[in-house]
């Protein structure tokens, strides 16, 4: 068995062991750290601006399941298919992290949007996928850079790839994403309410939770 790669150059045989020199450490130490990006420079003020003021949980317009509430047979067949697919979803995994948590939020607004069978269920979904990917402090600055900026990124309309039928409009979905919006005079702290919980993400079916803080 060989270990290391092999390379004879003037009659020497070098290995490489994939050890770091202390010029190595030096110089990775010198790189500087990307700069922030503009979701992550938002104040508790800016947060603490955005009005939450969406319908209901409970309503027609954007239902959400309660904890308690369990799907029917036929329903928790299509959602349990879609917890499988949704960790192996493209748009679930591009680089952009505003990019990626809008395409999640998509999923549960076009369904929504649909009015599918399993609308009601697919928030906890959604949620279990951000909340895996991001830190509550990244999601909650994430969740609302997308509610003050609405008509930023690119916004899934067509779930085909994810054996879901039916096309919703952009516009209509991009409302979903998004309902929330600035106020001078908030209800709702930051500290006290998680960005994009019931406010921006129960609009597209997401509640990305109401019970996270």
């Amino acid at each position: 068995m060989v270990v290391g790669a092999l390379a004879e150059s003037g009659g020497r045989i070098s290995t490489n062991t994939g050890s770091h020199t202390d010029a190595d450490v030096a110089i990775a130490a010198t790189i500087p750290a990307p700069p922030p990006q503009p979701w992550e420079l938002l104040t508790d003020s800016e947060i603490d601006a955005i009005n939450y003021a969406v319908p209901p949980d409970d309503g027609v317009v954007t239902p959400i399941a309660r904890s308690d509430e369990s799907p029917d047979e036929a329903r928790d067949l299509v959602l349990a298919k879609l917890e499988g697919e949704l960790p192996h979803w493209a748009p679930g995994h591009v680089m952009d992290p505003l990019q990626r948590v809008r395409n999640l939020l998509s999923v549960a607004g076009v369904l929504d949007l649909l009015q599918n069978p399993v609308e009601r269920f697919v928030p906890s979904l959604v949620q279990q996928r951000l909340e895996a990917d991001f830190s509550r402090e990244k999601l909650v600055h994430l969740l609302a850079w997308i509610a003050l900026h609405p008509n930023e990124g690119m916004i899934i309309t067509d779930l085909s790839d994810l054996h879901l039928e039916g096309v919703a409009s952009e516009a209509a979905v991009r409302d979903r994403v998004q309902l929330t919006r600035s106020s001078s005079s908030p209800d709702s702290p930051a500290e006290k309410r998680f960005v994009g919980e019931s406010e921006e993400c129960s609009q597209v079916g997401t509640n990305v939770t109401k019970q996270y803080t």
